[in-house]
C-alpha cells in the first residue's frame, strides 16, 4: 500500500539524484516501520527488502516512465497520418477551371 501512494504519478515526474534519494529514504523509513526495525538494529537495507521481496522505489519509478513513454510513442505509432486534403469535393485548379470556362 506505501507505494502507490509514494510514486502518484511518478510518470510525469523528472528525478534527479536528490528526489530519487528522497523516495529511497522515505520508502526505507516505511518499510523498516513494517518490518519492525529501527536504524539501532544496525540492518541493511538490502536486507530488509530481501525479506519483504520488494525491490528499491526509484527503479520502479524508471519502470513506471518508461511504460508511460512507450504508451505514448505506441499511441503516436497507431495514429493515422494527417490527410493533407480538405473534406468535400477537390477544388479545381486555376488553369482547369479557366480552361472550362472559356469552352
Amino acid at each position: 500500500m506505501v507505494r502507490p501512494v509514494i510514486l502518484y504519478g511518478a510518470e510525469c515526474w523528472v528525478v534527479g539524484q536528490k528526489e530519487e534519494q528522497l523516495l529511497e529514504t522515505t520508502e526505507m523509513r516505511m518499510l523498516r516501520r513494517i518490518r519492525g526495525v529501527t536504524l539501532e538494529d544496525k540492518m541493511r537495507s538490502d536486507d530488509i527488502r530481501k525479506e519483504l521481496g520488494v525491490c528499491p522505489i526509484g527503479e520502479k519509478a524508471r519502470e513506471s516512465r518508461l511504460r508511460w513513454f512507450w504508451a505514448c510513442y505506441e499511441k503516436r505509432a497507431r495514429k493515422p497520418p494527417e490527410a493533407d486534403a480538405e473534406l468535400g469535393s477537390p477544388r479545381e485548379k486555376t488553369k482547369r477551371q479557366t480552361e472550362r470556362k472559356m469552352a
